[in-house]
């Protein structure tokens, strides 16, 4: 099957479109009936996501939560990722098909032992643990960043002063951190949903998007909260309470802030000749504002909070904190408690 040839499949259609220029994604119907799922990176280095990719598909085979590898491919300019999309669709998808806040929080719950699990698969060398150290990891990706993210524009962002503050912070920390296999960008766009039953909410929940998973500190996942604390926030109450509950120390927070920055510096820095720069930059400065709230609050509890845009200016967006679904948002703090 020639995935790289759209005429290949009995329908194509272009899904989650975001704010990455360099990659698309497709819900592809093929010959035989099946519904796939196919991203095409374009990179400089395809060959890198195709062994990347053909590299998973033993992680599949030791039981990893994630959804079955089928096919890549590249060409000079892109690669071509083809893996099994479940009846369910995307989480994102089936969030927004009606369910409540209380439904959410619950799927956040099950998602947090999907990404336990998957955390918890030791699938790397003894060898290469040392070079893996969670330490040099943030030591380089700073390096990195200082390197390469050097247009004037950029050093003036609300996020590049906050990054190299927290970092100094978290030094002590990140040597106590361990190394595990991570998603580092767990996002509800890149879960996937199984359907176990007709009973709702009985379902698998797991992972795709095979090119962002990586080694690392599980917190770095949370980075991803960033963008997620405004679009699902009782999901991410039940994300925080399933995975973490209460044995969170104050280096969570620290950490948590840390990575939510790195993760937003290096996306500034892939979108920087985009058009897509500022409106990410703006977009990610109303989650960092709502993640400083969450901090300060020093609880993994968070109150219902909404996104608005000015409308005198829509490059300003400003920020309203709504009050709590009250017996809801309690209802639901109980079951984390």
């Amino acid at each position: 099957m020639d995935i790289k040839n759209f005429a290949t499949f009995n329908d194509v259609q272009e899904i989650n479109l975001g704010l990455d220029i360099n990659t698309k994604k497709y819900r592809v119907i093929c010959n035989d009936g099946s519904v796939c799922f196919l991203k095409i990176i374009k990179s400089p280095s395809p060959k890198k996501y195709y062994h990347h990719f053909v590299g998973l598909q033993k992680y599949y085979d030791k039981g990893l939560p994630i959804a079955k590898p089928i096919m890549a491919d590249f060409d000079s300019e892109q690669a071509y990722l083809l893996y099994e999309f479940l009846n369910g669709g995307d989480l994102h998808e089936y969030m927004e098909q009606g369910k409540n806040c209380f439904e959410r929080y619950t799927l956040g719950l099950q998602f947090a032992e999907t990404l336990k699990k998957f955390n918890d698969h030791d699938l790397m060398e003894d060898s290469k643990k040392e070079n893996y150290a969670v330490s040099n990891i943030a030591s380089e990706s700073m390096d990195w960043l200082s390197k390469h993210f050097d247009s004037k524009e950029a050093r003036k962002t609300f996020f590049w002063d906050k990054l190299q503050e927290s970092y100094e912070k978290i030094i002590p920390a990140l040597k106590n951190r361990a190394v595990s296999i991570i998603h580092a960008d767990m996002g509800p766009r890149n879960v996937l949903v199984q359907h176990r039953s007709q009973i709702q909410l009985d379902c698998e929940l797991v992972l795709a998007d095979y090119d962002t998973i990586e080694y690392g500190d599980p917190y770095l996942q949370f980075a991803a909260m960033i963008v997620m604390l405004q679009e699902q926030p009782a999901y991410c109450m039940g994300l925080l309470n399933g995975y973490i509950g209460n044995k969170v120390t104050e280096d969570f927070y620290e950490l948590l802030d840390f990575y939510s920055l790195l993760v937003t510096c290096k996306r500034l820095y892939w979108l920087r000749d985009s058009d897509n720069f500022y409106k990410y930059e703006q977009y990610a400065k109303c989650g960092y504002r709502l993640l400083e709230n969450f901090i300060l609050h020093n609880s993994v509890y968070i109150s219902e909070q909404t996104i608005t845009k000015k409308s005198s200016d829509v490059n300003e967006p400003g920020i309203v904190i709504t009050k709590p679904f009250s017996r809801l948002i309690a209802k639901i703090r109980s079951f984390g408690s």
